[in-house]
This record gives structure tokens, C-alpha cells and sequence, in this order.
């Protein structure tokens, strides 16, 4: 093309050349596609006998929802969460798995000192919960610098307890600095059996710690909610991962705007009052005859009366 700018424009192609493009923004002209539309709100049904545990959800209205799910729901689910499962009815809902969310618990460890050595021992609230850190917090006034070694306890189906190391370092403890905290990184482990860290005293006096604080990571899960009533199923050791069509729009999913929800009320097993109409009158024509069967088998027990005014 020929734009009419010759040898003689220089100036113009210098200043041409040294304009930089802004920042990128979104055209508010064109609307953005509908994600909503394209995905599925239901998918197949659930077995619901198989799930041991439930928990109401509740959601702020409809369309994209966000569920974190609460330490305790986490600590009857598998490690892996391969067993929960959204549902309406008997029906699934798909969801996927959005940013794990982070949520601190404050424990206060149990001090025993040996032999120069302070064991500080650390129980947590909830089991089979993935742990992020632990942080040991002191009030000391004064500087020290102990050696340090963290370790994990693991009961074997004897009941016998063994521990294993997982870090071992000094604690260089500044006031003036401002630092209280010893914090460990706990990538993978989760809590269950109590945690202990060993302070090598060596000529000192024993170090105070007032508090141990673990950082709990919660997962967290979109989906798409319509009006109705929803739970939560978990607790099932044989239920595989559940693959929903949802999961190819993941990434795209966690940067869209959901609405909170929450779980309401106390978890509680699996009721019948989840089967469908069918299965309750099947299961209503199952009992009476076990109940009929039974009374048959205690009449055909009992000792039969004898007749009165018989022969001598």
C-alpha cells in the first residue's frame, strides 16, 4: 500500500516508531458468550445408598456457585475426594474443583522437658485434612538459638506409634525483629495423629511457646445451581472420580463470577427419605414380607395347646 510517506517524512516514521500500544481492555460493546448455556445442569444418577454421609447446601441463587468444604465434611471424605458428590434428588450435579481455600486453627501444644531437650507435642482438630503450615509461636523477651527437629506420628494396625523427621533446623529468635513464629511447610501431609518438635535447650533454660497455628487447605467446588434443594454426598471408600463433560470448561470456570454457598446444618447419614418413589414401595413390600415370614416361623415355633378333657 502507499500511504504517501516518502524519505522526506522521517520525522514522522520516528515518531510513528516510538508509539507503544495500552493497556488491553475489554470491547463493553460486545457481550461475552453465555458459559451457562453450553453446560450441562444435571448429569446421571447416584447411587445414594452408597454414600454414608450428607450435608445440606445452600445457595445464594441461582446460577454459578462456589462450596468450600468445611474441615469436618473433609475429615469423613477420602483423601483423594474421589466420593463427593453434589445432588439433587437422586440426580448428580456436576461441579469442578475451584482455588483451594486456606482457613488457620489455633491449637496450644503440650510441653515436656528432658534431659535439655523440650518436646512440645501438637494435637489437631481434624484428621485426614492436607496441611499447608505449621507455625510455633513464642512470647520470649530475649534473643536464643536451639536447634530444632519437627516429626510425624503414625499409627500401625497393632496401635503401635512410630515417628519419622520430616525437618530439622536452628531457630535464630531476634525480638527486635519482630518475628514470633517458627514456621514449617507442610506440603502433602495431613493431620491426624499428633506432630512433635524436639528444642535442643543445650545450657539454657527451657523455651516457652504460647500457641501452634496450622494452616488447613480446604477444597473448594463450582458449580452450576438451580432452584431446589441440594446436598452434599461423601464417605464412600468404593466410589470412583466422577467425569463431567464441566471439566473441559475449567479454566475458564474459575476466572467467571460465582456466588457463594454453604453447608447448612449438622451432616447426617444417608436416609431412605433420599429414594426415589419406587424404591420406597419396594422397599415397604420387602419389609412386610420379611415380617410376615417371621411371624410364620414363631407360630410354627411355638408348642402347640393341648386339647382339654383328653382320655386318662
Amino acid at each position: 500500500p502507499d500511504y504517501g510517506l516518502g524519505a522526506g517524512d522521517q520525522p514522522q516514521l520516528e515518531r510513528i516508531a516510538s508509539a507503544k500500544f495500552g493497556a488491553v481492555e475489554r470491547n463493553t460493546g460486545v457481550a461475552p458468550p453465555d458459559l451457562l448455556a453450553i453446560i450441562a445442569s444435571t448429569a446421571a444418577p447416584v447411587t445414594v445408598p452408597d454414600w454414608k454421609r450428607q450435608a445440606e447446601i445452600k445457595v445464594s441463587s441461582a446460577g454459578l456457585s462456589e462450596l468450600t468444604l468445611t474441615p469436618a465434611v473433609m475429615s469423613l471424605a477420602r483423601p483423594d475426594l474421589n466420593d463427593i458428590r453434589i445432588v439433587s434428588g437422586a440426580v448428580q450435579i456436576p461441579y469442578v474443583f475451584g482455588e483451594p481455600r486456606r482457613i488457620e486453627t489455633v491449637v496450644t501444644p503440650v510441653a515436656e522437658t528432658k534431659n535439655g531437650v523440650t518436646v512440645f507435642k501438637v494435637e489437631f482438630p481434624y484428621a485426614n485434612v492436607p496441611m499447608k503450615t505449621l507455625a510455633f509461636r513464642t512470647g520470649e523477651t530475649v534473643a536464643f538459638s536451639r536447634a530444632v527437629r519437627l516429626y510425624s506420628s503414625a499409627r500401625d494396625r497393632r496401635g503401635a506409634v512410630s515417628r519419622a523427621m520430616l525437618e530439622s533446623r536452628v531457630w535464630n529468635y531476634n525480638p527486635e525483629e519482630m518475628n514470633c513464629q517458627l514456621v514449617f511447610s507442610l506440603p502433602g501431609q495431613s493431620s491426624g495423629e499428633p506432630f512433635f518438635m524436639e528444642i535442643d535447650n543445650g545450657s539454657n533454660g527451657p523455651v516457652s511457646i504460647t500457641s501452634a497455628a496450622v494452616v488447613y487447605e480446604l477444597a473448594a467446588l463450582i458449580f452450576r445451581a438451580e432452584p431446589g434443594a441440594l446436598s452434599l454426598l461423601y464417605s464412600n471408600s468404593h466410589a470412583a472420580a466422577p467425569q463431567y463433560d464441566m471439566q473441559m470448561f475449567r479454566d475458564r470456570l474459575l476466572n467467571a463470577d460465582t456466588n457463594p454457598a454453604e453447608l447448612s446444618g449438622a451432616d447426617s447419614a444417608v436416609a431412605a427419605a433420599l429414594l426415589s418413589r419406587s424404591e420406597k414401595v419396594l422397599l415397604g413390600l420387602l419389609l412386610a414380607a420379611v415380617a410376615a415370614g417371621l411371624a410364620w416361623a414363631v407360630a410354627r415355633a411355638l408348642p402347640k395347646e393341648r386339647p382339654k378333657g383328653g382320655a386318662a
